[in-house]
């Protein structure tokens, strides 16, 4: 229930940087966070699992706001930012439910490209959002509006990065909309081989903008399911390049 804005931190997750290596419990719920600026990892939140022994741990992101926040990197060396408004990574169970992500950026200065690392990933939210770090191992986005959001490389509104097939993504329901990205994934980016079977339900990803991918972009070896009734309808999604 806490309203928090205009907060600036060199760090990631200018609001709340927090890192376990125990299981816990974490809940976010009725606040509103707006026009914050975290560095490299999380604008406003930066939530880490440490290690195999705080995979118990559960991250309960629900009935939020975050609006207008941005991750940022100056550095002359990575120029890498994960997560407009959330970065999440490690083991764990993460539910973000009936959200607001409007308006978030991932942005370096001076960004560069080149295999193996991906920089300004995740306008919204990213998901494995760290250098050398692992994804998440269970995480459900249900009922969020993710809407004009940016990124200059990887899903303008939400960056995947899990890596291991055997981790869990479920979109229940939801909307992303708006949302923009200047390489791939306007709407949802799946670039990073091995990304777990994604399933979505009752979803709609419409208007995004892209170079490749404007409403999802899929690597190789990503698997996605939908139906066309009661699935996802992915429509009037546009191709910047």
């Amino acid at each position: 229930n806490l309203e928090v804005y205009g907060i600036k931190s060199d760090v990631g997750g200018s609001v709340l940087s927090f890192q376990t290596d125990i299981n816990v419990n974490v809940n976010i719920k009725n606040c509103n966070f707006h026009d914050n600026r975290g560095s490299e990892s999380g604008g406003v939140l930066k939530l880490r699992v440490g290690n195999k022994e705080g995979e118990g741990s559960e991250f309960n992101i629900i009935n939020n706001k975050f609006i207008n926040n941005r991750v940022e990197s100056l550095s002359e060396v990575f120029r890498a930012a994960f997560g407009g408004a959330i970065s999440l990574s490690g083991p764990g169970k993460y539910l973000i439910k009936d959200n607001e992500i409007i308006g978030n950026e991932a942005w370096a200065k001076h960004e560069y490209y080149y295999y193996g690392i991906h920089y300004t990933c995740g306008g919204g939210i990213c998901l494995g959002g760290s250098l050398n770090v692992g994804g998440c191992e269970d995480v459900i986005l249900d009922n969020n509006l993710i809407s004009k959001n940016k990124a200059q490389f990887l899903g303008g509104g939400v960056s995947s990065q899990m890596d291991k097939s055997t981790d869990k993504l479920t979109i229940k329901s939801g909307v992303f909309s708006n949302n923009e990205s200047e390489f791939s994934g306007g709407g949802l980016d799946l670039s990073v081989h091995n990304q777990p079977f994604l399933v979505m339900d009752n979803v709609v990803i419409a208007k995004n903008k892209a170079a490749a991918g404007a409403g999802v972009w899929a690597c190789p070896t990503s698997r996605v399911r939908y139906h066309s009734t009661y699935g996802a309808a992915i429509l009037d999604n546009v191709l910047d390049n």
